[in-house]
């Protein structure tokens, strides 16, 4: 609940819980809620009209906590203040747009790795499936699709017919899945591929 409240003061900015934060902050003993309600703080006092010797350190945890919410409240200290805070703010801003970036980048990196293996697989399978059977099979599409579709279909009529039983309906959809795709695989391969 603590981390709750920190996280709502963190985005209403409220300047009237500043002197309640300070009380909780030196009464935690939870780090993450006082991170957290160090933030709230943070983000408050630079909302409020305090002095720069305040509002400096507050950009300091803006810049600690880095994420898209702390560049929000940093632009509008750099859009709103005047002289070295402006410039204090425009700065950190910039930083954490940096970090983001970097951060941005990593993820697609990641995302690019993910999607190679999920193709490296395809090609692998085309590739035994060609040297086991001799035919080149690309009904790998539609076998997905068919999996994809009969666990929507299982998860639906569990959620119509057996709302109680919805938390394992993925259980029940899984292996209804694979049954569908490999009993359409099994009459594509007697019936049209075992002839060519």
């Amino acid at each position: 609940m603590r981390l709750e409240a920190a996280k709502a003061i963190f985005k209403s900015r409220d300047v009237s819980a500043i002197n309640t934060l300070e009380t909780a902050i030196a009464d935690e003993t939870v780090t993450v809620v006082r991170e957290a309600l160090l933030q709230a703080r943070a983000a408050a006092v630079l909302n409020s009209d305090r002095d720069k010797s305040e509002k400096l350190p507050a950009l300091k945890i803006m810049e600690d906590r880095g994420d898209q919410d702390a560049l929000a409240v940093v632009n509008l200290v750099a859009q709103t203040a005047s002289g070295k805070l402006k410039a204090a703010a425009a700065a950190t801003a910039k930083r954490i747009r940096q970090k983001l970036e970097l951060w941005a980048t990593a993820q697609n990196l990641w995302y690019g790795l993910s999607l190679d293996s999920v193709l490296l697989l395809a090609a692998i399978d085309l590739a035994i499936t060609f040297g086991v059977m001799g035919v080149i099979n690309m009904a790998h599409g539609e076998m997905v699709m068919l999996g994809a579709y009969t666990t929507f279909v299982v998860q639906e009529m569990i959620r119509t017919f057996a709302p109680g039983l919805f938390d394992y309906s993925l259980m029940l959809a899984i292996p209804a899945a694979f049954l569908v795709a490999g009993s359409i695989g099994i009459v594509i391969e007697r019936g049209i591929i075992r002839y060519y």
